[in-house]
């Protein structure tokens, strides 16, 4: 299926430069070994899981000034993962009694747990994806990849279980305060649903029309994610973001690339690799830096590249993996850009002002391309059209000058 309607195209800068990090250790909760964090909300607090001992998953939370700790598995259960937390303080996960164990999903709040029943599908086990801050839940049946058909549902205290692949959807991948939903049709392509207003498809990206996946989605509705070319090759994966009705716009890539989350701002982050290490390399895009740009981490003097770059909030905290995390506790980081995220690119002489006259200045003494005929000026190229810099760069700089959109 093929949707006639307007696409947006971004094309990549083969070159872009690295947005610098620093990174806060999520730390290990004792005995254990390995940490991977999943959700992130606007308070700075993460959850995750922790492995170790042996196979046993632990669920946590990490809060700002007091570190990590550990969610004690529900009442009846020996296992627990954590996926998202709202900005209210509802968590969810799944559960289970222990390796190889159907999954049941849970919802934390107050102190309570709430466990889903499992809904009647052709393989067991459930397994919430996110929650917003009104308690809804969205997810998918069959977790562990058994044998049977996946199944995605929405819950709300208000509505029960609802099986939303009966109602057109293949995936529930992430919901906003609003209530509507982002994910995988079944029909190929990503989709916006809410109960209200039904299910609204979003364009594939030219050539990458086999399916596509909204990852994310923002409190206006933007959602983010990936359009797919099933045919094996470099670029399978092409990042997204669809800001209304209509719309799907290329945030490039050089190799396999996903978006995974969106904040209130449009800013994006994903991960982008090979198809062995499809996480390989963090990025992070905003209308300013025009093209997806690779997170770099500095650790101990060190800049280090980070890998899964999986959520981002309103403060523009990341979390994210470091692929050599030699200096910390566990391979889990929030992420704080070091200058305010998306204008670095555009402080050409360094000294903090996101843009200011002095950089207005440096662009005018190159503007024309004359300084930059042999390809050496590609981060002033805003569009992206191989024109180092020429009139549509300096309006993408004027749109942004004096920090008006980069506070």
């Amino acid at each position: 299926m093929k949707l006639a309607l307007a696409v947006l195209s971004l094309a990549a800068c083969a070159h872009a430069q690295p947005v610098d990090f620093t990174a806060q250790d999520l730390g290990l909760l004792p005995g254990a070994f390995g940490n991977v964090a999943l959700g992130l909300n606007n308070l700075d607090e993460v959850v995750g899981w922790n492995q170790g001992p042996q196979t046993q998953l632990r669920a946590y939370v990490w809060r700002p000034g007091q570190g990590i700790s550990e969610l004690p598995p529900p009442p009846g259960f020996t296992e627990s993962r954590a996926n998202d937390i709202s900005d209210t303080g509802y968590i969810v996960g799944g559960a289970n009694t222990g390796l190889g164990t159907v999954w049941s999903a849970w919802r934390l709040y107050q102190g309570q747990y709430l466990i889903l029943p499992q809904l009647p599908a052709s393989c067991s086990g459930m397994m919430p994806n996110a929650v917003n801050n009104s308690g809804e839940m969205v997810g998918y049946i069959c977790p562990d990849g058994g044998i049977g058909t996946p199944r995605a549902w929405y819950y709300s205290d208000a509505t029960g279980l609802i099986d939303l692949t009966s109602l057109g959807m293949l995936t529930a991948d992430d919901i906003n305060n609003d209530g509507v939903v982002t994910g995988r049709s079944a029909a190929g392509p990503a989709y916006r649903w809410s109960l209200g207003t039904g299910i609204e498809l979003i364009p594939f990206l030219p050539g990458y029309e086999d399916y596509a996946q909204g990852h994310a989605i923002n409190a206006s509705g933007a959602v983010a994610g990936r359009s797919v070319n099933a045919v094996p090759g470099t670029n399978a994966y092409r990042p997204f973001l669809s800001n209304g009705p209509g719309q799907a716009i290329d945030l490039g890539g050089i190799s396999r690339s996903f978006a995974e989350g969106i904040n209130a701002q449009g800013f994006v982050v994903g991960s982008s690799g090979t198809s062995s290490t499809p996480t390989r390399d963090a990025w992070v895009w905003t209308p300013a830096l025009v093209t997806t740009r690779p997170i770099e981490v500095l650790v101990a003097g060190l800049e280090l590249p980070a890998s899964r770059g999986r959520d981002i909030n309103n403060n523009n905290k990341v979390i994210a993996s470091l692929t050599y995390p030699p200096h910390l506790t566990s391979g889990s980081v929030l992420l704080t850009p070091v200058a305010p995220l998306g204008c670095d690119s555009i402080d050409f002489n360094g000294d903090g002002l996101f843009p200011d006259n002095q950089d207005l200045t440096d662009f005018f003494s190159v503007f024309g391309g004359g300084a930059c005929s042999t390809g050496s000026c590609g981060d002033l190229d805003f569009n992206n059209d191989g024109l180092f810099p020429d009139n549509a760069d300096l309006e993408a700089l004027l749109r942004v000058f004096g920090g008006g959109a980069c506070g």
